[in-house]
C-alpha cells in the first residue's frame, strides 16, 4: 500500500510541474480545457479529485475558471460512453485505436458541442483544435477540426443507439461500462438496472453536516435562510441539511469557518451507527479525508480521544485540515496500517474500508471507467484483512462498525456473512434500533442506493461480540 501510494504521488508531482510549467511567464496563462485535458489523460494514474485539489492549489486558475474545468471533466466522464459511441460514427477510422490523448479532446469537444449550450459551437471547435495543436501537432488538429465540424452539422439527428442488444443499449446510452451493466441487470433485474443506470447520471446532491459544536439545527437553519439557501433537513439523519441550487462553497464562510462540513448523508449514517460517547477511545481505522472522524469527535463532544489512521502522510494531511478548520482538540492523527496500535485496545472501531465505489458515481464518475471485475477480489482481501485487524484491537464488550461507500454484494453483506461464520463469537447488532426501515435491510445492515434514497450508495453493518447481546 505505500508504494503504491509513492508512485501515485510521483504522478501528481509531474502532473503538477507540468501544469506550472505551461503557466511560467513565457507561456500564456493555462486555460480551463487544459487542464481538463490533463485530468481526463492522467484519470488512470490518480483519483481526479486528488488531481483537481492539486492542480487548482497550484495553478492560476480563476474560480471560474475552476467551475468550468470541474464541469468539463465531470460532464465529459458522466457521458463518455454515449460520446465514444457518436465519436465511432464521426472518426474517420478505429476510434477506439485512437491516440489517447486525441480521444480526449475529441470527448472534450463533443461535450461542449451536445451538452453545454452557453459554450457557442465556434468556441468549442477551436479551443478543441488549439489543444491538439499544442498537445499532438497540426494533423491531428485538422482531424479534430473536422471531425467537431461533422458532429455540429449532424448533431440534430445523432446516430441510431440501438446497438446489438438491450443490455449494449443501455449501458451506452447511460455511459456505463457493459459488464457493470451486465452485472445490474442479472442482480436486480431490467427495470431497475435501468433506473439505477440513469440515477447514477444525475448530478450529485450537496449534503452539509452542521457542527454540534459551534450552533444548532435551528440556528444553522436560520443561518442558510439568512443566506437565501432553500435547505430541507434529511429524513434519515437530522445532522444532515440538503443545500438547493449553485453555491460557491470555497468562499462559503459557515463552512469556512467550521459550521458544518461537506457530507453525503449516507456517509454520516456508520457514525450514527457506531454511536460514540464522550470520553470513551475510538479508532478510526481508515480515516482520510476526514469527514466521519470529524464527525465522530464532534458527536462525543470533543471530549475524549479519536484515533484517526490511514496509510499515507497525504492522505493524513487532508484529515488534519479538516479538523484545524473545525477546531476539533480529540483527534490525534496516526500515519500506519494498524501494526503500530498493537499495544492500544478501543471501545469503537469504525472501518471505512477502501472499496470499489460503485455507489458514489454520480459525484465520481471516473470511477466506472476504472473500475474492472477482476477488482472485487483485490479489494475483498484488503477489507477482510482490515476487518481481521479491527478485531484485536477491540476492547471486550466493544462495537465495530464497517461501511463502504459500493453496493456490491462481495464487499458488503457476502464479506459479513464469512466473516461471522469464521467468527462466530461475533454478531451483527440490528441497525433498526438507530434507524427506520428506510435504510436497514433485512438481515439488520445500512443499505441505501441513490435511486432509491437520494443519496450515495452505502453500506454498514453494526458488530459485537455475542457476550454483550
Amino acid at each position: 500500500m505505500y508504494s503504491a501510494f509513492s508512485k501515485k504521488s510521483c504522478i501528481l508531482d509531474r502532473i503538477c510541474l507540468t501544469l506550472l510549467n505551461m503557466d511560467s511567464i513565457n507561456n500564456p496563462p493555462i486555460s480551463a480545457r487544459e487542464v481538463a485535458l490533463t485530468v481526463l489523460s492522467t484519470m488512470n494514474s490518480s483519483h481526479t479529485d486528488e488531481i483537481f485539489s492539486l492542480t487548482f492549489e497550484r495553478s492560476s486558475l480563476s474560480e471560474q475558471d475552476r467551475q468550468l474545468t470541474t464541469e468539463l471533466v465531470q460532464g465529459t466522464l458522466r457521458h463518455r460512453g454515449i460520446i465514444d459511441f457518436y465519436l465511432s460514427h464521426w472518426f474517420q477510422g478505429d476510434f477506439r485505436g485512437a491516440h489517447p490523448e486525441l480521444k480526449n479532446i475529441l470527448r472534450l469537444g463533443i461535450y461542449q458541442l451536445l451538452y453545454l449550450d452557453r459554450i457557442p459551437d465556434h468556441a468549442a471547435v477551436n479551443s478543441s483544435v488549439e489543444l491538439a495543436k499544442h498537445h499532438l501537432g497540426q494533423k491531428p488538429a485538422k482531424l479534430v477540426n473536422a471531425v467537431l465540424r461533422r458532429a455540429i452539422r449532424e448533431k440534430d439527428a445523432l446516430p441510431d443507439l440501438k446497438v446489438r442488444n438491450k443490455t449494449e443499449t443501455l449501458a451506452t446510452s447511460t455511459s456505463h461500462p457493459l459488464w457493470l451493466v451486465r452485472r445490474w441487470v442479472t442482480r436486480f433485474g431490467w427495470d431497475e438496472a435501468e433506473v439505477l443506470c440513469r440515477a447514477n447520471n444525475n448530478l450529485p446532491s450537496l449534503w452539509v453536516r452542521w457542527n454540534p459544536l459551534k450552533t444548532n439545527r435551528e440556528s444553522f437553519l436560520e443561518l442558510l435562510c439568512e443566506s437565501k439557501i432553500e435547505a430541507v433537513i434529511s429524513e434519515v439523519s437530522s445532522s444532515h441539511v440538503l443545500l438547493r441550487g449553485r453555491l460557491n462553497l470555497q468562499n462559503w464562510l459557515p463552512l469556512q469557518e467550521g459550521y458544518c462540513t461537506v457530507q453525503d448523508v449516507s456517509a454520516g449514517l456508520p457514525v450514527q451507527l457506531l454511536d460514540p460517547q464522550p470520553g470513551e477511545q475510538i479508532l478510526d481505522f481508515c480515516a482520510a479525508p476526514g469527514g466521519k472522524t470529524t464527525q465522530i469527535a464532534e458527536t462525543i463532544g470533543d471530549h475524549g480521544l479519536v484515533i484517526a489512521q490511514d496509510v499515507s502522510f497525504g492522505r493524513i494531511s487532508m484529515v488534519k485540515e479538516n479538523l484545524n478548520r473545525l477546531h476539533l482538540n480529540s483527534i490525534r492523527c496516526v500515519e500506519g496500517n494498524g501494526t503500530s496500535l498493537k499495544e492500544q485496545l478501543f471501545d469503537r472501531i469504525l472501518i471505512d474500508v477502501p472499496c470499489s465505489g460503485l455507489g458514489v458515481l454520480q459525484r465520481r464518475p471516473d470511477i466506472r471507467w476504472r473500475r474492472k471485475p477482476r477488482d472485487f477480489q483485490t479489494l475483498n482481501r484488503i477489507q477482510r484483512n482490515i476487518l481481521e485487524q479491527a478485531i484485536h484491537l477491540i476492547k471486550p464488550n466493544g462495537v465495530i462498525v464497517y461501511s463502504t461507500c459500493t453496493i456490491e454484494p462481495e464487499e458488503n453483506s457476502e464479506l459479513i456473512n464469512q466473516f461471522l461464520q469464521d467468527h462466530p463469537s461475533w454478531q451483527r447488532d440490528n441497525a433498526s434500533k438507530w434507524f427506520d426501515g428506510g435504510v436497514v435491510n433485512p438481515k439488520g445492515d445500512i443499505e441505501t442506493y441513490p435511486h432509491i434514497h437520494n443519496m450515495d450508495g452505502s453500506y454498514a453493518v453494526r458488530l459485537i461480540p455475542k457476550s454483550t447481546a
